[in-house]
């Protein structure tokens, strides 16, 4: 089992104690980004819809901080999304828009 970083914040001040809080969590849970060489290709890919009645989203500044966090590491970090199942149909030709009946 591996272990869970939890980080609680307080009131906004003067610095921005969320920003902090995601930077020391992210460290601790990836080992200070030791994998990391310079010249990697790190895809990030946030979480942006969920068929949950209240959805899940990545907070905007979570993916500024991951994001600045590997680029001070060496790497080359693209933000990428890629369409859910439900409007995006694979086929060995390449990516067909739509829906299957459209198509």
């Amino acid at each position: 089992m591996k272990p869970i970083y939890v980080n609680g914040v307080g009131l906004e001040g003067p610095h921005n104690p969320l920003s902090t809080c995601i930077r020391n969590t992210f460290i601790a849970a990836t080992d200070n980004c030791s994998w990391i060489k310079e010249g990697d290709l790190v895809l990030l890919k946030p979480a942006l819809n969920s068929p949950d009645p209240h959805l899940s989203t990545t907070h905007p500044l979570a993916i500024r901080v991951v994001a600045d966090l590997l680029e001070e590491r060496g790497a080359n970090v693209p933000i990428v999304n890629h369409s859910g199942i439900e409007h995006v149909l694979h086929h060995p030709g390449g990516v067909i828009r739509g829906s299957s009946r459209a198509n």
